[in-house]
């Protein structure tokens, strides 16, 4: 299972921070074609974003549509264990071998020698005029996937499945390559958050508009985050439904308060998301270190697993370990928590 701590939007049409974000050291980067790109400027865009990850195109990376159900998420973004395939790598590179995204730097040539950065590309709605030419200037590029922008049906995400699925088989590509992360940020997006979870093989996992969705519902983003409380635990119920990975939280505007992100990165981990979207390089090392599990974390897990390990070998089923009744769904806790600490260090973004 790959865990997203942080995932840094980048403009598709800015080379310069483009190259600025994946040095950043979020576990992913988003090069955005909706928002963050003036109508006037989509085509300009959607060619910058070939560019910047031109190096990775010739590698032809492989993978796979199938969504592992166990745990509640699947192995990798970059595909399933359907087709027996390893999942992609960025540059078109065999896998353990060192890149960057796409195997260039945007800013300054080639990055053979920096860390892996798995990319996605933000795509304009499916209602919208620009998502077929969005669609054909990334199918055939080294990305994990798509982050398709204002979600609000399921059958939205199977027409972005649809079309996919149609220009792999056009440029002679395996079929189910590229996962979808709905990106929902409407109160009807909300409400139809499990359809659109469950919607087709591709979702890996779902992500938070806050913005949109507050100003959809007419209200403003506070710190506090009471006007967002409802949406953030219908998406982490639905993507539990859905057998996906947690979802992605929205992203936090003012990023030059670092303790007011802190307290609500904290707020969004103990609902249930595995990362956040982020805008700022200045917010990647934070977010991380929030979703990082902490040392007492780790110590408590570890106390757990031995103690009911102990007790199981000696035929019992509940114990207690410091004044506290110990009970399976107790130790299921404690074992996601070591995994998700092995995951990371594992990580090779970090």
């Amino acid at each position: 299972m790959k865990i997203f701590r942080s995932v840094l939007f980048a403009p598709g049409d800015d080379r310069k921070k483009a190259g600025k974000a994946f040095a950043a050291g979020a576990d992913a980067v988003v090069l955005d074609l909706e928002d963050a790109v003036a109508p006037e400027k989509k085509d300009a865009a959607r060619q910058t974003v070939r560019e910047v990850l031109a190096g990775a195109a010739a590698g032809g990376p492989s993978g796979s549509s199938d969504r592992s159900k166990a745990g509640g998420a699947p192995e990798s973004p970059a595909g399933g264990a359907s087709s027996g395939e390893s999942p992609g790598t960025l540059d078109g590179s065999p896998a353990g071998e060192p890149f960057g995204s796409g195997g260039q730097d945007p800013g300054s040539g080639s990055c053979r020698d920096q860390r892996r950065v798995p990319v996605f590309v933000r795509v304009n709605a499916v209602s919208s005029p620009h998502i077929l030419k969005d669609l054909e200037a990334v199918v055939d590029l080294p990305i994990e996937g798509i982050m398709l922008a204002k979600a609000e049906s399921g059958e939205e995400v199977r027409r972005a499945d649809w079309l996919l699925g149609l220009l792999e088989r056009e440029k002679g590509i395996a079929p189910g390559r590229l996962v979808i992360i709905p990106f929902v940020e409407s109160a009807r997006g909300i409400e139809q958050a499990a359809e659109i979870a469950g919607a087709c093989a591709r979702v890996w996992c779902l992500a938070f508009g806050g913005n949109d969705y507050t100003m959809d519902i007419g209200t403003t983003y506070s710190p506090e985050g009471a006007e967002q409380f409802y949406a953030r635990c219908r998406l982490v119920t639905a993507s539990r439904l859905a057998g996906i990975a947690p979802p992605l939280d929205t992203v936090n505007p003012d990023f030059r308060n670092i303790p007011a992100l802190v307290e609500e990165v904290k707020r969004v981990k103990q609902l249930g998301f595995q990362g956040k979207l982020v805008i700022h390089p200045a917010q990647v090392r934070p977010v991380n270190e929030v979703f990082n599990p902490s040392p007492a974390e780790v110590e408590w897990a570890k106390k757990v697993v031995a103690a009911f390990a102990q007790a199981q070998a000696a035929g019992a089923g509940v114990i207690q370990l410091e004044g506290k009744m110990v009970e399976l769904p107790v130790v299921r806790r404690a074992q996601q928590i070591l995994h998700l600490k092995e995951t990371i260090l594992n990580n090779p973004s970090g």
